[in-house]
C-alpha cells in the first residue's frame, strides 16, 4: 500500500516537472499558465466543495457520534432509523419504508434530532376517539389490555392515559406509551 502510494507521488511529481518543462522549451509565457491553473483550482475548488464538505462531515460524524446505526432520528421533517453511517453519506429507513441517502454535510448543519440516544425506547402516543357516550372506565380497562399484550410496548415504563379533547358527540383519549421498537 505504501510502495503503491509513493509510486504513484512519483509518477505524479515527475509528470508535472516533465509538463512544465515542456511549456518552457515551447515558449508558453509562466503568466498565462499561472492565470489558466488558477482559474482551473477555482473551478475544481467550488466544484469540490460539496464533495469535500460531505466528507469531512462523515469524518466528524464517525468521532463525535452523535447518533449511532439503529438510532431513530429526525433531520429536515424526515424520521427514520439509521441504517448505515459511512463518509459520505448516511442511510435511514423511513416508517413508509423508504430508504433515504442524506449527505453527511446536512446531518452537521441541519436540526438533527436523536430520539433513542440516551434511551432504548421512545415515546409514543395513541389517540382515541369514542362516542360521548361510551363507558371510559370500560374503556381504559380494554386500552390497558391492548397495551399489556402488545410486544413493542415496554411493560415496565409508566403509561399514561388523558383526556385529550371532548366535543358534542365525542370524547377524544391519548394513550403515551413507551416503545422498543420504533420501525418493524
Amino acid at each position: 500500500m505504501v510502495t503503491r502510494l509513493l509510486t504513484f507521488s512519483f509518477k505524479f511529481f515527475f509528470k508535472i516537472v516533465g509538463f512544465l518543462f515542456a511549456i518552457t522549451v515551447s515558449g508558453v509565457l509562466f503568466d498565462k499558465i499561472t492565470v489558466l491553473t488558477g482559474a482551473l483550482s477555482v473551478g475544481i475548488g467550488l466544484g469540490l466543495q460539496n464533495v469535500i464538505n460531505n466528507f469531512v462531515s462523515g469524518i466528524i460524524l464517525i468521532f463525535e457520534k452523535p447518533f449511532n446505526i439503529g438510532d431513530y432520528i429526525e433531520l429536515a421533517n424526515k424520521k427514520g432509523k439509521v441504517l448505515d453511517i459511512s463518509i459520505r453519506s448516511s442511510k435511514m429507513l423511513t416508517p413508509q419504508a423508504s430508504r433515504v441517502i442524506i449527505p453527511n454535510g446536512d446531518l452537521l448543519s441541519g436540526r438533527l434530532v436523536n430520539y433513542t440516544q440516551k434511551n432504548s425506547s421512545l415515546k409514543n402516543e395513541l389517540i382515541f376517539k369514542v362516542n360521548i357516550e361510551t363507558d371510559l372506565e370500560l374503556l381504559k380497562k380494554l386500552i390497558n389490555e391492548v397495551v399489556d399484550q402488545a410486544d413493542e410496548i415496554i411493560k415496565t415504563a409508566p403509561r399514561q392515559i388523558l383526556f385529550n379533547a371532548i366535543t358534542i358527540d365525542s370524547v377524544e383519549l391519548k394513550v403515551l406509551v413507551c416503545i422498543s421498537s420504533v420501525l418493524c
